[in-house]
């Protein structure tokens, strides 16, 4: 780990049950973060893999992203209701 100067803020996410956490501290100008994890879930991965499909769609702004949701599903989208994101 390496960190340098003052910690700004914590990132934390937990799952729908809180039964899995993750949080890290963030600190301006560090390349590496700490991650403390809790439970059967790995959460921090998660968000990686996710931050990673992001940066290969080119960083689409949240308004091209949109949900459909019905009475027996729910689904997230880019762009169309026709192209579906599958979960991570």
């Amino acid at each position: 780990m390496s960190m340098t100067g003052t910690v700004n803020s914590r990132r934390c996410c937990s799952s729908p049950a809180a039964t899995a956490w993750a949080a890290s501290d963030y600190v301006p100008g560090a390349n590496e973060f700490e991650v403390h994890r809790y439970g059967d879930r790995r959460l921090w991965d998660e968000i990686e893999l996710a931050h990673l499909r992001w940066l290969s769609w080119g960083r689409p702004g949240q308004e091209r992203f949109g949900m459909t949701v019905t009475r027996n599903d729910q689904r997230v989208w880019l762009d169309s209701p026709d192209n579906v994101i599958n979960p991570v």
